[in-house]
């Protein structure tokens, strides 16, 4: 189904591609809930392909050992940041390099080297090695935003996935 999505073709878009559950989809989305039509879809795709199941799997997980959650949220600066933050992009931060340059703009060090360093300790001890990024647990959910002002909030969906995930489950 290419092409633009808009007011008149959300309903229709959301039906095919969430089927049976698309009414609790559509509830939780409305069209212009996050922007415009086109910007809505692309929320609810993420939140219930990404977001969504890592917030499961972190709460599962997070009963028997401790779990780390994270979003990264930092638009590289590709296309104009036309792109936005998608997945896997993590991993030229991880690397210092976008596609197409030999190393990140001065502008996105920082950012490379939170990766670097998150990543590098947990692989070294099993922790992130940051005090702004606590263990993910049912009782204290907690998901570290990676973007030029890194933080970490409880629910970067605000409750939306609780949403999904009850009329799915």
């Amino acid at each position: 189904m290419p092409g633009t999505i808009d007011d008149g073709t959300y309903e229709a878009r959301v039906r095919a591609v969430f089927k049976g559950f698309a009414d609790t989809v559509l509830a939780v989305f409305p069209p212009r809930s996050h922007g415009d039509a086109h910007a809505t879809f692309e929320r609810a795709l993420t939140e219930a392909v990404f977001t969504c199941p890592a917030q499961n799997l972190a709460r599962v997980a997070g009963e028997s050992a401790p779990a780390y959650l994270y979003y990264f949220a930092h638009e590289p600066p590709l296309i104009g940041g036309k792109l936005g933050a998608f997945h896997g992009v993590e991993l030229a931060y991880l690397f210092a390099s976008l596609p197409g340059a030999a190393r990140l703009p001065d502008a996105e060090q920082d950012v490379s080297r939170l990766v670097q360093h998150t990543w590098a300790a947990f692989a070294r001890t099993g922790t992130p090695d940051d005090l702004r990024w606590p263990a993910y647990r049912a009782d204290a959910p907690a998901t570290f935003v990676i973007d030029t002002a890194p933080k970490t909030v409880p629910d970067v969906s605000d409750g939306r996935c609780a949403k999904l995930t009850s009329s799915i489950l």
